[in-house]
């Protein structure tokens, strides 16, 4: 009787053992294969023969020689390529960038809903420069040496991101506005923003890559 009890226990504690795993081993194969779906398509959009790294139509202005144009598109050899896990979830973001004389333009795009999608574009007067690893923030900054350059903190929510705040430097001098969206703010309410924003992480750097099949097949797998 009691080795039919200690028998009968053994198998309710595996059967309790596997109830468990179960859906745990589901949902790490279902985020396996939102990422494997993703990368998927994120190499097919790279593998087209031109890409709109930013939206058509989006006016640029060159600061340098203070003309401005309409985007319309870039040849994908000429396009450079990272991921980033910016949002708390398992499937990256890719970033893509190039450069056209002094312009200098970059998007962030996600996949969502099965297709990938934009969720934020420069105008040729920043550069992306790192995120803050699972927090949906990401750090961007105007790429000119002169003065006055911007920094900006964006919050990545869905599919989209908005500016939450960005501080107005002049220069080498000591002198700087912040703002949240359009209002003024004080350094103080911008410092205490930008550390809820970064959620306690360090900026993490990334590398861009040529957009070449080899490329494409090492880092998006």
């Amino acid at each position: 009787m009691k080795n039919n009890t200690k028998k009968l226990k053994s198998l309710l504690l595996i059967l309790l053992c596997v109830v468990l795993i179960i859906p745990s081993l589901s949902m790490n194969v279902s985020a396996a294969t939102q990422k494997q779906k993703a990368m998927s398509a994120y190499k097919k959009w790279l593998s087209q023969s031109y890409v709109r790294v930013v939206p058509k139509g989006t006016v640029i202005f060159d600061d340098w020689s203070y003309t401005s144009s309409k985007y319309s598109s870039t040849k994908a050899s000429q396009v450079q390529f990272t991921v980033a896990y910016i949002n708390n979830d398992s499937v990256p973001e890719l970033v893509v960038y190039t450069k056209q004389g002094h312009i200098q333009l970059f998007s962030v795009l996600t996949y969502k809903n099965g297709k990938v999608q934009r969720v934020y574009a420069s105008k040729g007067d920043s550069v992306f420069k790192g995120y803050f690893k699972k927090t949906g923030c990401f750090f961007v900054r105007s790429f000119t040496d002169g003065t006055p350059y911007y920094d900006r903190y964006c919050k990545m929510s869905g599919v989209k991101s908005s500016e939450q705040v960005r501080k107005f430097a002049y220069g080498y001098s000591n002198e700087a506005d912040y703002f949240k969206g359009q209002q003024e703010i004080s350094k103080s309410t911008y410092n205490s923003i930008v550390k809820k924003l970064r959620g306690g992480k360090t900026i993490t750097r990334v590398t861009f890559y040529k957009n070449t099949k080899a490329n494409r097949n090492n880092r998006l797998k």
